[in-house]
Formats: C-alpha cells, sequence, structure tokens
C-alpha cells in the first residue's frame, strides 16, 4: 500500500501487532494507545523502522490499516513509539527545517503546561439538495466548508455533526546541564488525543523531563 509515495506492508504490520501487541491492544481502553518498543520493530522488520524514522506520518496511517485487519473491539487506537535509536537525540537549540515531519529525540524540561482544551477535527455537513453526508477535515481555527457536493449542489450546507479531541501546550527548554554559560533552547510542544489523558497530564506536571 502506497501512503504519499511510501509503500508499507499493512498485513506486515498487522501480523507484527497480532505477534507481539495483541493483549496491549485489548486492554487499551482509557488511554486509547499502544506503546511499542521501537527495537523491537526493528528486529522484526528494520526498512519499515527505518522509513518510520523518516516518514512517520506514512508508517502511522499504515498501522491504522493494519488495526482493521485484527479482529478486536472497534476503536481508535493510537500507535506510540518509545526508545528511539541514540542517532534520533538532538538539541532543542539545533532543530531546523530539516528535521520537521521526521522522529526526533529531545532532553527537556516541561516549564510551562495549558489546560486541556477540545479540538474540531471533522465537520461532517448535509446537502439540502439530496441529503448526502460530506466530512470535511479541520486543521485551524477557521472553519471548513464544502464547495460542491457530488450532486452539483453549492452554497450553504448544513452542519450535522462535530467530531472533537482534547489538547494540550507545553512549553519545555534544555535542561540547565546541557545549557551551562548557554542560552536554553526553547520549543512549544503540541499535545492531542490519548497525549492529554489524567495519566499523561501527571506525567507531564511542569518541571518534568521530557
Amino acid at each position: 500500500m502506497l501512503y504519499r509515495g511510501v509503500e508499507m506492508d499493512s498485513d506486515m504490520l498487522a501480523e507484527f501487532l497480532r505477534e507481539r501487541y495483541y493483549n496491549e491492544l485489548l486492554s487499551a481502553t482509557e488511554d486509547k494507545s499502544v506503546v511499542i518498543d521501537f527495537n523491537d520493530f526493528d528486529r522484526y522488520d528494520p526498512p519499515s523502522a527505518d522509513m518510520l524514522l523518516d516518514h512517520p506520518e506514512e508508517v502511522l496511517a499504515a498501522f491504522q490499516e493494519a488495526l482493521k485487519k485484527i479482529d478486536m473491539p472497534e476503536q481508535k487506537i493510537n500507535i506510540r513509539f518509545r526508545n528511539l535509536p541514540e542517532k534520533r537525540n538532538i538539541r532543542i537549540r539545533n532543530l531546523r527545517a530539516k528535521h520537521l515531519n521526521k522522529l526526533w529525540c529531545i532532553d527537556a524540561v516541561i516549564k510551562a503546561a495549558s489546560e486541556v482544551l477540545p479540538q474540531i477535527y471533522e465537520i461532517i455537513f448535509e446537502c439540502p439538495a439530496c441529503n448526502k453526508k460530506i466530512t470535511v477535515p479541520q486543521d485551524s481555527g477557521l472553519v471548513k466548508k464544502p464547495y460542491m457536493c457530488e450532486c452539483g449542489t453549492r452554497g450553504d450546507f448544513k452542519q450535522v455533526e462535530k467530531k472533537l479531541f482534547d489538547t494540550r501546550w507545553l512549553t519545555c527548554v534544555e535542561p540547565f546541564e546541557i545549557t551551562t554559560g548557554e542560552q536554553p533552547g526553547k520549543i512549544s510542544i503540541f499535545l492531542k488525543e490519548d497525549m492529554t489523558t489524567p495519566r499523561m497530564q501527571k506525567k507531564t506536571k511542569k518541571s518534568r523531563k521530557g
């Protein structure tokens, strides 16, 4: 299966999840996520593990397709990874445009954390002519509306449903130990969905290392 030009085998990913993380998937209730050890994935399929580091969105999308092939209760489960290789460690101050949309590890102290707030990620509209439901992804503060229905109707479509997830912002700085005599790097981190649960809130309290 091709994801944005990246070839991924969702059948292989389904087999990996079924063999190594099936019990964790079944118990993923409150947090709705399963954390996979990168080293485990790398031993199972090194090329896909390397692809994950440079094309995480595409590989994680393939994991979502793989989950559909596993016999388990229907719910969205996010796949997360821990223990990335040491070569992916980077200082906040060294982050550049070339590092965007890839997986990296940073050492940071949380200086501030926002409250958990809902954010709309999808709105379903209804065509007044044919009653077709039109789903429009949302990625900003401005509501995006459908331009035209498949039946050719244009105009003001009625909103029938909004889908939301929880979000939270963290403000992080480099720890004192690695910034002696330097201005510490600073970064804002956006958390959503399972990363905002009460358990994760405890893990991301102010002044904790990330």
